[in-house]
């Protein structure tokens, strides 16, 4: 058994971006069902907002979200040190686990309002802000920015942003590996076409090890987390957290040897250390899987064996453990079901009229352990979503008997079942029926219990795999 050393890990180990219009407190409470470990931001919120907005601007509910970090814009100490003293006045209300500058953004709107990409360029305005907000609150602050801007991207111009922030007491930094077009491209252009320069990141590190660097830009997996953790002391992902958010359910056991989660009851397909899932995962064409397998499999079956007689040579460990999954997915699936009957659920009345008839299996095909691995990974993560959408349904409701429009609702979950035969009519389903006037929650309900019935039959032909 491996030692959980998930209090170890710096506490930003990993992050999910700030991303506008995307991460809104519903996208967050969504994103933590998947991941307790993630640290989560809010979308940038300026300063002159919060101090001029009618409505709450730092509203969040940390008993749905867990650790959150408030990204602010702007760049007028005065205003910063006004949040500051609000948010230092209000810590019961606005428990932030740490506020964050945005000097990463390169939206023409941003930089319009002096604030975004643009301040690489006046790295002493970002100091004062700091300074002033540090003058009146106590929580931790940090700086999100990029690698350069136009046609200036030397270590040394980064250097140069970095050194008076430091000044200040800022020890934490995210770096985009990419550097700003401040004119000329498109905040989306911004993400793809600059070149991504991951080494410079890594050298700020070395440079100075006391600093703790986050790196973002261009992370879509956890293999690719494991990689950059190397050489730095975080990873942030941006739209692959929302476009498939399902990489968010290896966070936890991946990135902080925390295997208390339904990602790791469900993966967990060899041994209770979860060693050589982790390592079949990440690198499943490096692993000697039947030699390893049979080593976690011996102790298990050594008590059962007959004195001298060795079952190991015909036994697939794979084979076994994947049809004990499809039986522990169907119990699930069977008191899913019992529970939409005693609901009276539109689509459980529906199913039980028009029964769906029972496949007869195939002989088990000639395929690849790799590949039985892969369906196999694509069975647990799609059973842990369920689990994790089910237990948005009592915040959903409260959240719409408050008023929230359904379709705020909506919008997190659309991808949670990409790349799952049937996400397309998911997603359709929720386009067509979510934005109607009398639309109410048990939309959502009906959409996934009709995602589920296409999981099961996605389960039925894995049992002839």
């Amino acid at each position: 058994m491996t030692l959980n050393r998930k209090n170890q890990y710096y506490s930003q180990r990993f992050s999910v971006a700030p991303m506008l219009d995307w991460t809104t407190r519903h996208c967050r409470v969504f994103h933590r069902t998947l991941s307790k470990h993630a640290v989560l931001y809010t979308e940038m919120v300026t300063t002159t907002a919060i101090l001029h907005s009618k409505s709450d601007q730092l509203y969040f509910r940390p008993e749905h979200e867990g650790n959150v970090i408030l990204q602010l814009g702007g760049s007028d100490p005065s205003d910063y040190e006004a949040v500051g003293k609000i948010l230092q006045q209000n810590k019961d209300k606005y428990p932030y686990f740490g506020v964050n500058i945005n000097v990463g953004c390169p939206s023409p709107r941003v930089s319009e309002g002096n604030f975004g990409a643009c301040l690489m360029q006046d790295p002493e305005i970002v100091a004062n802000c700091i300074e002033a907000f540090a003058s009146q609150c106590d929580i931790p602050v940090s700086v999100k920015t990029r690698i350069g801007v136009d046609d200036v991207e030397s270590f040394e111009f980064l250097e140069d942003f970095i050194l008076p922030q430091m000044e200040v007491g800022v020890k934490d930094f995210t770096i985009h590996a990419r550097k700003a077009y401040l004119e000329g491209l498109s905040p989306k252009e911004n993400r793809e076409v600059p070149p991504l320069n991951y080494q410079r990141v890594y050298d700020l590190k070395a440079e100075y090890p006391q600093l703790n660097i986050t790196i973002n830009g261009g992370i879509t997996d956890m293999l690719q987390a494991r990689e950059h953790l190397a050489h730095v002391d975080g990873v942030m992902i941006g739209r692959q957290a929302y476009n498939q958010p399902s990489v968010l359910l290896e966070v936890d056991a991946l990135l902080f040897d925390d295997f208390d989660n339904a990602f790791s009851e469900y993966n967990r397909i060899f041994d209770n250390s979860f060693i050589l899932d982790q390592e079949f995962t990440l690198n499943p064409d490096k692993v000697d899987f039947h030699k390893t397998s049979h080593t976690a499999f011996e102790n298990r079956l050594k008590h059962s064996l007959a004195a001298g007689f060795n079952v190991m040579d015909s036994y697939d460990p794979l084979l076994e453990k994947i049809e004990h999954l499809i039986w522990q997915i169907d119990r699930k699936a069977a008191k899913r079901f019992d529970i939409a009957i005693r609901e009276k659920r539109k689509y459980a009345f529906e199913t039980l009229q028009n029964p769906r008839a029972s496949r007869v299996h195939a002989p088990k095909s000639d395929i690849s352990d790799a590949a039985r691995f892969k369906r196999a990974q694509q069975l647990a993560s799609g059973q842990a979503m369920f689990e994790a959408v089910d237990s948005l349904r009592p915040y959903w409701q409260e959240e719409f008997e408050r008023g929230v429009s359904l379709n705020h609702l909506i919008r997190p979950i659309m991808g949670a079942f990409n790349s799952f035969p049937g996400a397309r009519q998911f997603r359709r389903y929720l386009s067509e029926n979510g934005f109607r006037p009398d639309a109410d929650v048990s939309v959502l309900l009906y959409a996934i219990d009709l995602m589920h019935d296409k999981y099961m039959q996605f389960l039925e032909t894995s049992a002839d795999m």
